[in-house]
């Protein structure tokens, strides 16, 4: 077996749990975009209604025609009143925040997985290789069902502000480092770790 073939099949989980992050951050993405837009749409109803509801009631029909005045008051001033507690009762815009928030965080964690996942893979000896990309892979993992519980509890009780802050990754211990010495170079400055290596 070859040293490529044994990474990538070491790399397996870690894919998983990277692709699981990106699909959940993705769907939550595509909630946010409709609940926005159900929010806009309700809040645009509910203001036409409101200022067509008092028109409607206050206006003096011509003789004949008031019951039809009286129905299409009752109907205008009911569809106002319903679209009014929709847009309360579902929370479009809180939702919508929250869903777009919750994205933005798995998006983060799953650029900081892709960081830690390669600082593993030059900082590992072969020998622990494995076992620090499980224990990287666990704590995403971990990280993301925190993010998500949290999106959950928002979305089921009422919005608070509260910041969803990640835990810090797993480090590689320094028994483990395949070279004590190495010191981890600035992503800017990656020229200079292939001439080196």
């Amino acid at each position: 077996m070859t040293s490529a073939s044994a990474s990538e099949k070491i790399e397996d989980p870690v894919e998983a749990v990277a692709s699981e992050i990106l699909k959940k951050a993705d769907g939550l993405e595509h909630d946010a975009k409709w609940l926005r837009r159900w929010h806009q749409w309700f809040t645009v109803l509910t203001i036409l209604l409101a200022v067509a509801a008092p028109a409607v009631v206050t206006y003096t029909p011509p003789v004949g025609s008031e019951l039809t005045w009286k129905i299409v008051a009752i109907v205008i001033t009911a569809f106002a009143t319903a679209s009014a507690t929709i847009r309360t009762v579902l929370r479009f815009s809180e939702r919508y925040s929250n869903s777009a928030l919750t994205a933005i965080a798995l998006k983060e964690l799953w650029a900081e997985f892709q960081a830690t996942r390669q600082q593993v893979l030059t900082e590992t000896k072969p020998e622990y290789l494995q076992q620090a990309l499980f224990r990287t892979a666990a704590w995403a993992r971990k990280q993301m069902f925190n993010i998500t519980r949290a999106h959950v509890e928002k979305d089921v009780s009422a919005i608070t502000q509260q910041r969803v802050d990640l835990v810090e990754a797993p480090g590689v211990s320094p028994e483990q480092l395949a070279d004590p010495q190495r010191r981890v170079l600035d992503p800017a400055n990656r020229v200079g770790a292939g001439a080196r290596a």
